[in-house]
């Protein structure tokens, strides 16, 4: 009995910390989506809605890392197995094993004679694969919240294309992954993969920053040092500021603007109104979006003035027909 007790004790505790963990990522989720729109401090943030965008969020990125795992398991096990036929051929054998011995005793000869020269240099490595790090994927990871925001309210493109445009330079720079990511929202569904591509590339920089921060702290030579010291805090905090704006990335390139078109009847509308995308829905209140116009509006939701058609789904960025036809 006492062991059944303490079963459902344990489940409880699991059920508890999965709900914050969920409700803390499916708001910076929400969150960054609606700053994204421009609705920031409009609509409300419902408890279950932040628990299904953390739920979706922790899906995907542990869909994606599992996948990347069985992939690099499967190139080691090749490379592994490639390495152990080639050590049958007899002069490959003897080659790599001569250049191991050297490289060996080379290693330890100059660690023996220039220690200090031997942790420089790796710490330099180590630093400037720290900056590449950062220009490739933290910067335009951080920008993806600071420098996309308010789309509603921006100007569309010129024409909506009917494939994605893709810059030739995007991701290279933070300001070119904002430019390009914001040229790909405003052209609907049209390059969802293309945002999903971006998301992916961005978690395959935490891998690396992962695999970096593993081996880095486990190198014997550096180990007990005041410099080891001050990498670990740096490597901690840059890591949570990392882990921090995942979520965020997501509710901007996967997070996708869909939402319910609809269509109006009673003394708020009538039967001319265009269809409008219903952003959100309080008990007394709708907030919707009228793609013509380009603005979102408050309209009373009392059920005996106003009757609401659900028509389908719809991108908020998708272009209404009589404004996409040539």
């Amino acid at each position: 009995m006492d062991q059944v007790k303490q079963f459902i004790t344990w489940i409880g505790g699991a059920v508890a910390g999965l709900s914050i963990l969920f409700y803390a990522a499916g708001y910076l989720v929400y969150r960054a989506h609606i700053n994204m729109l421009g609705l920031s401090g409009v609509v409300d943030y419902p408890h279950e809605q932040l628990l299904y965008e953390g739920a979706k969020f922790y899906f995907t990125v542990g869909a994606y890392l599992l996948k990347s795992f069985f992939v690099v398991g499967i190139a080691v096990l090749m490379l592994v197995i490639l390495a152990m036929l080639l050590r049958h051929v007899g002069w490959i054998d003897r080659a790599a094993s001569r250049a191991t011995a050297w490289a060996k005793t080379a290693v330890m000869r100059w660690n023996e004679r220039r220690p200090a020269l031997l942790r420089a240099c790796v710490l330099a490595l180590l630093g400037v694969l720290f900056v590449l790090h950062t220009d490739r994927f933290f910067y335009p990871l951080e920008d993806l919240y600071t420098g996309i925001e308010h789309l509603l309210y921006a100007a569309p493109p010129a024409a909506q294309p009917s494939q994605c445009v893709v810059p030739g330079t995007a991701g290279r720079h933070a300001d070119d992954m904002v430019a390009a990511v914001t040229l790909w929202l405003q052209q609907g569904e049209t390059c969802r993969f293309q945002l999903l591509g971006e998301f992916r590339r961005l978690l395959a920089g935490y891998l690396l920053l992962l695999a970096a921060g593993y081996f880095a702290l486990r190198h014997q030579g550096l180990r007990h040092t005041t410099v080891y010291r001050v990498g670990t805090v740096t490597l901690a905090v840059y890591g949570a500021l990392y882990t921090l704006l995942l979520p965020v990335a997501f509710g901007v390139l996967v997070r996708s603007p869909v939402y319910p078109l609809v269509a109006l009847k009673g003394k708020a509308g009538s039967g001319d109104d265009p269809t409008l995308y219903l952003l959100h829905r309080q008990e007394h209140a709708l907030l919707v979006w009228n793609p013509q116009t380009r603005k979102a509006a408050w309209l009373p939701a009392d059920r005996a003035t106003v009757e609401i058609d659900v028509l389908g789904q719809g991108n908020l960025f998708a272009r209404p027909k009589a404004e996409s036809a040539p």
